[in-house]
């Protein structure tokens, strides 16, 4: 049987709900990007929910015509959620006539660096140490990551309209 989900855009009544989802899975409704600290509450996006529940979130922000995909969450891979919502924002990029559509990797996470390529989007930043940075906005940042990888650098992918 196919696996079948609706994307829903987030509305203020969901924003609480996405902040706690945060707080269990993370242990903060905040992250870092770009050396800018995000609170979920004040994050546009959608999300996908299996029985009620929460089960993938993308949040994106505008700024000086260019929207970043700040956040790109799934409790379940490999069933197209990932996809489904990096479109979604994709075309509410489009819709807000922005000129590119960016996501921030950290150097541990090879699996976002293969996912967001085969997406088309593109590498066209290196930030060097930045993570030293965001540590200093949310201490909670681990010092290691996937495949036990120091956390140190921001990759920034980029998909130009």
């Amino acid at each position: 049987m196919e696996f079948q989900f609706r994307v829903e855009e987030i509305g203020e009544k969901d924003k609480t709900e996405i902040s706690e989802f945060f707080k269990n899975a993370w242990g903060s409704d905040k992250v870092v990007s770009r050396g800018k600290l995000h609170s979920y509450k004040n994050l546009e996006g959608f999300f996908v929910k299996e029985n009620r529940k929460l089960i993938g979130i993308a949040n994106y922000q505008i700024e000086n015509g260019e929207m970043e995909l700040v956040s790109l969450y799934c409790l379940i891979k490999k069933r197209g959620i990932g996809t489904a919502l990096v479109e979604k924002v994709i075309g509410k990029a489009k819709q807000k006539n922005c000129k590119r559509l960016l996501a921030i990797v950290t150097n541990d996470n090879l699996k976002a660096m293969r996912f967001y390529q085969k997406l088309g989007f593109e590498i066209c930043a290196l930030h060097k140490n930045a993570v030293e940075e965001s540590r200093k906005l949310k201490s909670k940042i681990p010092l290691t990551g996937a495949d036990k990888i120091l956390i140190k650098h921001e990759i920034e992918f980029e998909l130009k309209f």
